[in-house]
């Protein structure tokens, strides 16, 4: 559901194309899918 919201954000920032919207969504997209990554792998 979130991931769906962010790519509708950077679908929409694209569309209205404002290059600073872009890139922060885009760095909000990578914390969101690193956070999700440390978050479910397990550590040994």
């Amino acid at each position: 559901m979130l991931f769906g919201m962010l790519l509708g954000g950077l679908w929409f920032g694209y569309w209205i194309r404002q290059e600073g919207l872009q890139l922060t969504h885009l760095l909000l997209v990578v914390w969101v899918l690193a956070n999700f990554f440390v978050l479910n792998v397990r550590w040994n």
